[in-house]
């Protein structure tokens, strides 16, 4: 789990604004690639889902990596969740 500062989780998507939740967590295989930066196999990962099929490269934009950017930015670091 990544807590997210609270000042750093607003963001706009086409001049709408939206904020991000608390906190996020994320699965050892996202965690492995945010860990070592690889955004980019983030975003392949995410954009394999089939509800991405017809977004376009500035929907992927605005939608996925602007979150992500926006993430990174607001996340005071992992913790690991109790199982």
């Amino acid at each position: 789990m990544h807590g997210l500062d609270p000042a750093r989780v607003q963001y706009r998507v086409y001049g709408k604004g939206h904020t991000l939740p608390s906190f996020w967590t994320l699965c050892a295989r996202c965690e492995r690639l945010y860990a070592a930066g690889d955004y980019e196999a983030l975003i392949t990962l995410m954009l394999s889902a089939p509800s991405w099929e017809s977004f376009t490269a500035q929907q992927i934009d605005e939608c996925v990596r602007q979150p992500l950017t926006v993430f990174a930015r607001a996340d005071m670091g992992a913790v690991a969740l109790a199982t």
